[in-house]
């Protein structure tokens, strides 16, 4: 029993066959780390570069050393390009589309996946991704940061954008294209504790149409401002360990659509801090099995509680 939709299930469902997300930039720098901006309170600038991506290497370079990699470790012939590293609809506009159009050429890519800011999107660059698909017609997803839907949370955080600009470059999205729409949250944010996290999933999905959604456990790393936030404000900051983690990832699947892809549970890195009993670390295929465990435990599964006119803002 599939007890919530995978993006390796969706993929297999449209592909018929084993894919990988293949790690890319535009070499652009973050618009949150330029002109005085600090950037993110949780970011430290470097730590989200894939390891085998180097500052500033060309585009083919990139495509041909994550090809080689992933291709080899999973055993995999075909991709879905994923600019994933800082704000990919940043820059100039023609370049970024010839970027684009430089992957969904490839014949060994079959989809793109743009990972981006809400306060980022417009409609020069969704009418140019449109016009390059016209002929290639490859599956297409904006991958949006959001975090939270709290502003104030948004605010602490140094997002330097609101709710309200994540709900408008959903429906510009929505009106303009056909693209699929991936929502990143970050869970444990600072005055973010899990009845607060389950109301703002409920408050997403009663406000947006989204297709897929991905999860992060916040990872608190050294010398960035958000270290300094929890070294003064350590109450503000939720302790999960893997149980109460589980768990809150079933309150919250069982609450967000069963049509919606559940792109990614959390990152490695952050379940690292989840310590077994034999000292060794805690890994991703834990986490999904405790979360069957619990779903079969309660009866459930992803949507099982998901009535949209029924959600109210809390």
């Amino acid at each position: 029993m599939d007890f919530y939709y995978t993006f390796n299930k969706y993929l297999q469902n449209l592909h018929h066959q084993r894919l990988w997300r293949l790690p890319l930039s535009t070499n652009y720098p973050c618009p949150n780390r330029i002109e005085g901006k600090t950037g993110c309170t949780y970011c430290d600038g470097v730590s989200f570069l894939p390891h085998y991506l180097k500052d500033n290497d060309n585009l083919q370079n990139q495509m041909e050393r994550g090809m080689k990699f992933f291709g080899k470790r999973y055993k995999v012939e075909y991709f879905y390009g994923y600019f994933q590293y800082n704000t990919s609809t940043y820059g100039n506009t023609l370049e970024l589309l010839k970027k684009y159009d430089t992957v969904l050429e490839h014949d060994k890519i079959k989809g793109l996946i743009i990972s981006t800011r809400p306060d980022f999107v417009y409609p020069e660059i969704l009418n140019g991704i449109c016009k390059l698909n016209e002929k290639i017609k490859k599956d297409i997803w904006l991958e949006m940061g959001l975090q939270s839907v709290f502003d104030e949370t948004l605010k602490r955080i140094n997002r330097n954008h609101s709710y309200q600009d994540f709900i408008n470059s959903v429906e510009m999205i929505k009106k303009l294209t056909d693209f699929k729409i991936t929502v990143h949250m970050i869970l444990g944010l600072p005055g973010e504790d899990p009845e607060k996290i389950r109301s703002g999933i409920k408050i997403l999905f009663n406000d947006c149409r989204i297709d897929g959604i991905k999860f992060r456990l916040l990872e608190i790393l050294p010398g960035t401002a958000m270290h300094q936030d929890y070294q003064k404000n350590l109450n503000d900051f939720y302790n999960f360990d893997h149980k109460s983690y589980s768990n809150l990832l079933c309150d919250l699947l069982e609450i967000i659509p069963e049509n919606v892809v559940i792109m990614r549970l959390s990152n490695f890195k952050s379940l690292k801090k989840f310590e077994r009993t034999d000292s060794k670390h805690y890994t991703k295929e834990q986490l999904v099995e405790e979360i069957k465990t619990e779903f079969i435990k309660r009866g459930s599964k992803q949507g099982i509680y998901f009535k949209k006119k029924q959600y109210e803002h809390s």
